[in-house]
């Protein structure tokens, strides 16, 4: 896979889209927060529920209430521009032959190293 320019801005873009998400996901929370609030009251207030504005009203509430579960959700799930930053480049990194010799020779300096300090020598 390679990582075009594209590709790029869209990881760029995330962190805003993320913070998108979360405002709206609030906004939706005040807004049933509120149109609850109209709604319990009304349902207090003995209003059959055949009226109209109680149907309006109830409506809102559940498409307020499920938006912010959605844009919950959104938030959760997408990844920021750090993680998706991490998320391409890390397998690259993991897979390469070369890190993977220089880590192979670095463990076998290491552990001929170990062995010089067990045996009492220093190079120094």
């Amino acid at each position: 896979m390679e990582i075009t320019s594209s590709s790029i801005y869209w990881i760029t873009r995330l962190d805003s889209f993320l913070a998108t998400c979360v405002g709206f996901m609030l906004i939706t929370i005040v807004g049933a927060f509120i149109l609850g609030g109209v709604f319990f009251s009304m349902k207090m207030d003995g209003l059959e529920k055949t009226d109209t504005k109680y149907i309006i009203i109830k409506r809102m509430f559940f498409s307020f209430l499920f938006s912010a579960i959605f844009f919950w959700v959104g938030a959760t799930f997408i990844p920021g521009t750090k993680e998706m930053a991490a998320i391409k480049v890390v397998p690259k990194i993991a897979n390469s032959e070369r890190l993977q010799n220089i880590s192979n020779e670095l463990c076998d300096l290491a552990v001929d190293w170990l062995k010089d300090l067990k045996k009492g020598n220093t190079h120094e």
